[in-house]
C-alpha cells in the first residue's frame, strides 16, 4: 500500500512541480470568471429541457423499422443529457477544445435521432422485410441497433435529413445547410485539432478570448438545439404535444377538443426566447405546418 501511495505521489508531482495544483487554480479562477459562469449556466438550461423532452417524448417517440424491430430512440435523449454534463465539465476547466468536441457528439446524436424518424417515417412495414430488400438507410439502423454500425458518417445523415420530403422545404426557408456547414467546420477543427488555436488552454493564457469563446460557444449550443426541436416539432409533432391530451384519458375523461395540438409550456419557453437564431416567425411556421398550438410572443 505505501509502494502505491508513493506511486500516485509520484504521478502528481513532475520534478517538484505539482500539475494537480496547477488544474484546481485554473479551474477556481474558471469557475469564478463570469464569461464561463454564464456559459455554465446556459448549458444547464439546455441540459433540464433536453432532460424534459426525453421525458415528454417518452413512449411517444419508438418508432420502427422492418425485420421486427422496435427502434428505442429515446435513449439518444438521454445521452445527449450526460453529454452536456460532460461538456459541463470541460468548461469549468476551460477544456474548450474538448468541449467543442463533444458539442460534435452532441450535434450527431441529435441529428441521427432525427436521421431515424426521417427513414422510419416512409417505411412500409407491410413489404417484404427481408434483410435483402432493406433499404441503405434500413440496413445502417438495423446495424445500430445490434451495435454494429460502422460505414454511417455524419454527412450522410445531414443529408437523408435535407432531402426528407418533410424537411426539405424548411431547410432551404431557413438556409439551415449553410448554417450548418459552418458550424461543421468548426467542430472538425477541433475534433482534428487542425492548428495551433484548436488546443485546450488555461484561463490565464486565453486572456481576453475567453469572453468570445464563451459566447460563440453558447450560441452555437443553443442554435444546434433549436434547429433539431425546430426539425422534430416537423417530422414527429407527438414529441412535443402538452400532457394535457393523455392525462385527461388516463382519468377516463374527454380530453377538450383541439387539445392533442396543445404544446408542452417548457418547450414554447425555450423556443420563444432562443426562435430569433432562426427566425423570429418560426413558431408560426410550425403551427401552419403542423398545426401545433404554438403561442406567437
Amino acid at each position: 500500500m505505501g509502494n502505491l501511495e508513493n506511486d500516485k505521489e509520484d504521478s502528481i508531482e513532475s520534478n517538484g512541480f505539482d500539475w494537480l495544483s496547477e488544474f484546481r487554480i485554473n479551474q477556481n479562477a474558471a469557475l469564478n470568471n463570469n464569461y464561463i459562469k454564464d456559459l455554465i449556466n446556459n448549458i444547464s438550461v439546455t441540459q433540464i429541457f433536453m432532460v424534459d423532452l426525453g421525458y415528454l417524448s417518452f413512449g411517444r417517440d419508438f418508432t420502427c423499422i422492418r425485420f421486427d424491430k422496435i427502434i428505442p430512440t429515446n435513449l439518444i435523449l438521454d445521452s445527449t443529457a450526460h453529454t452536456l454534463e460532460s461538456i459541463k465539465k470541460c468548461c469549468e476547466n476551460t477544456n474548450f477544445a474538448d468541449a467543442y468536441t463533444l458539442l460534435r457528439k452532441y450535434r450527431d446524436d441529435l441529428f441521427y435521432y432525427l436521421f431515424v424518424h426521417v427513414i422510419s417515417k416512409d417505411i412500409d412495414l407491410l413489404k417484404n422485410s427481408g434483410k435483402e430488400n432493406l433499404s441503405k438507410h434500413e440496413k445502417f439502423i438495423l446495424d445500430w441497433t445490434e451495435d454494429k454500425l460502422s460505414k454511417l458518417n455524419s454527412s450522410e445523415v445531414l443529408k437523408a435529413i435535407g432531402e426528407s420530403e418533410y424537411l426539405s422545404s424548411a431547410i432551404k426557408k431557413y438556409d439551415l445547410q449553410r448554417s450548418f456547414n459552418k458550424i461543421g467546420d468548426k467542430l472538425n477543427n477541433f475534433v482534428h485539432s487542425n492548428g495551433k488555436s484548436f488546443y485546450n488552454e488555461p484561463l490565464h493564457r486565453m486572456g481576453v478570448k475567453v469572453e468570445k469563446c464563451c459566447k460563440e460557444f453558447t450560441q452555437e449550443l443553443n442554435y444546434i438545439t433549436v434547429v433539431f426541436l425546430f426539425l422534430l416539432v416537423l417530422i414527429k409533432p407527438l414529441c412535443v404535444m402538452a400532457y394535457d391530451y393523455v392525462d385527461y384519458l388516463d382519468c377516463g375523461d374527454k380530453p377538450p377538443k383541439g387539445s392533442e395540438y396543445w404544446v408542452a409550456p417548457f418547450v414554447q419557453e425555450y423556443l420563444k426566447k432562443r426562435k430569433l437564431l432562426l427566425d423570429e416567425n418560426c413558431d408560426l411556421y410550425l403551427k401552419e405546418k403542423t398545426g401545433m398550438e404554438f403561442v406567437k410572443s
